[in-house]
């Protein structure tokens, strides 16, 4: 007997859905791809040192078995952070997935949800999807929360966000106390911005109150957006129950592994970026006071401010490179952009003129990569032919692509002006390559590079060459690599430089043989690896180095 599907030719395959998805509508912010984006908060300094090397260096098992059940390792480091027992935590993928966990662990279908407007757009999602009624609670006049208001909803889970997302601003807690006393249900604290608020929060006191849960991330201070790691800390029977409701295998093996090494090994360097997002929340907030505008007090990583057109200005801003987030006609703000905070550098590669870079080309290799991150990093890029004309724009940049004798055969007509503009101060770059390109002459084959530093550039003195990967690198005492902070970087290179006999040098060592990994010496700087390739810091790198051409 043959089976023979049924075929409803009148019933829409809509009709099919549950009834509470139909009027769903995707959380789809505007990500469309950027040359700097400050639109969701993300930690914009990079990935913590040591969960990069974490990442790069996980063993194969981690892809081809399953993770743990519940993610233990992570959950101890994550206890440890919190002050709590492991007992009291829950994982999830992401802080959405673990508020998604927790609603469907404490209300029933029909119950309803009670959270403060505005505040986190996927929440009424989450109670949607989940088939509960939300009731909307305005923020007062001073963006506190209403605890009298939200309580009297009589709502199964009540949300609270502190500090609040797009606001910024911080629930009392008095304000959280008197809530908690009179909530009929369970109160969900949101505190994924808790580590830039300078409070204490209610992380380490959650287990002793039963009916709090307080959820966190690790996508914002940590840096860890694309793994997708969120968790809650509450009483250990809460827990129990939102455990059930996550299920098993939520957190991959990678990322339980780079997550469990950023909260023991990198805890210095999230401290370190906090500090500096809170200093610049600051200096951005006085400058755009200065502009006329009235940007609300912010505990968070970002500034939301209140305009006159926000869906407009975050076009216009979209048209420069830039993207911000549009919250148009906020419940007691009306129109505002909500924009990220991040290292100062990244100001000013979205505003004024964008800095002219000759990418010279020796016809040798991919420079596409390089241009992009030139690009992203504030450059008008004008790839070149004629080595004659490379002094025409405001910087200069020698890719890392090829050998020796070709490159210096191509850049020869030229030789002469570059060297010329470079002394005069034109930045110049050397990548790699570029930068091997700056001494006399090298090993590899004949020819003469462009002599703006003395020595004979020679062949690495190791078993395996080429160097092909991640090398760490000593830190540079620079003024350049303060705004842009190298800790390891990626190499591709059989050669190496000699130390210049001026400038300053920072080295890097391939097993056993130590040579420079970056000079500087004037408007010359060059690196060993490539920068292009090096994440989020080599990126900043490229930002600071444009930062100082544009001066």
């Amino acid at each position: 007997m043959s089976f023979k599907p049924r075929i409803v030719a009148d019933r829409p395959s809509l009709d099919l859905a549950r009834q509470a998805y139909r009027e769903i509508s995707l959380y789809a912010p505007d990500r469309s791809p950027c040359r700097i984006d400050i639109s969701d908060n993300t930690n914009l300094y990079g990935i913590p040192p040591a969960a990069e090397r974490a990442y790069r260096e996980a063993a194969v098992s981690t892809l081809t078995r399953y993770p743990q059940l519940y993610a233990q390792q992570l959950k101890a480091a994550l206890a440890s952070y919190a002050g709590v027992s492991v007992a009291e935590v829950v994982t999830g993928c992401g802080s959405d997935d673990v508020l998604d966990s927790a609603i469907r662990a404490f209300a029933e279908p029909g119950e309803t949800l009670a959270v403060c407007d505005p505040s986190f757009a996927m929440v009424p999602i989450c109670a949607q999807m989940n088939g509960l009624k939300t009731a909307m609670v305005p923020l007062t006049r001073t963006f506190e929360i209403d605890p009298d208001a939200l309580a009297g909803t009589g709502a199964k889970v009540i949300y609270v966000c502190s500090p609040n997302n797009p606001t910024g601003t911080l629930a009392s807690r008095r304000s959280v106390e008197r809530l908690l006393e009179k909530a009929q249900g369970i109160v969900v604290l949101d505190e994924a911005y808790a580590e830039f608020s300078q409070q204490e929060g209610f992380l380490k006191t959650a287990p002793s109150l039963e009916r709090l849960l307080v959820v966190r991330t690790l996508s914002k201070a940590f840096g860890l957006a694309g793994l997708r790691i969120g968790y809650a800390v509450g009483a250990a029977a809460l827990v129990a129950e939102v455990e059930k409701s996550r299920g098993p295998y939520k957190v991959s093996g990678s990322a339980e592994r780079v997550a469990t090494v950023a909260l023991t090994e990198d805890r210095a360097w999230v401290d370190e970026k906090i500090a500096d997002v809170i200093r610049n929340r600051e200096r951005l907030a006085q400058e755009l006071r200065q502009m006329g505008l009235s940007p609300i007090p912010s505990f968070s990583n970002f500034l939301l401010v209140p305009v006159r057109d926000a869906s407009g200005l975050a076009k216009r801003m979209r048209q420069e490179g830039v993207a911000i987030r549009p919250f148009p006609g906020l419940e007691g703000v009306g129109d505002a952009v909500r924009i990220s905070v991040g290292p100062w550098e990244i100001r000013g590669t979205g505003q004024g003129p964008r800095v002219k870079v000759v990418l010279f080309d020796y016809q040798a290799g991919n420079i596409h990569s390089l241009a992009k991150a030139l690009s992203l990093g504030g450059a008008e890029v004008a790839i070149e032919l004629d080595p004659r004309r490379c002094a025409e724009g405001d910087a200069l940049v020698l890719p890392g692509v090829g050998a020796f004798a070709p490159a210096a055969e191509r850049l020869a007509p030229g030789r002469e002006v570059i060297r010329r503009a470079v002394e005069r101060g034109m930045p110049c770059l050397g990548i790699c390559l570029g930068m091997q390109l700056f001494y006399e002459e090298s090993e590899e084959g004949p020819g003469r590079g462009l002599g703006l530093f003395q020595g004979t550039v020679r062949r690495l003195r190791a078993g395996r060459v080429p160097q092909i990967g991640w090398n760490a690198i000593e830190r540079l005492d620079d003024p350049l690599f303060s705004a842009a902070p190298l800790e390891i970087a990626y190499y591709a290179n059989s050669f190496v430089c000699p130390e210049p006999p001026q400038g300053t040098v920072a080295f890097s060592e391939h097993e056993g043989d130590r040579f420079p990994a970056i000079v500087r010496s004037g408007s010359a700087l060059g690196v060993q690896f490539h920068p292009e390739k090096s994440s989020a810091p080599g990126l900043q790198l490229i930002r600071a180095f444009l930062e100082e051409a544009r001066r």
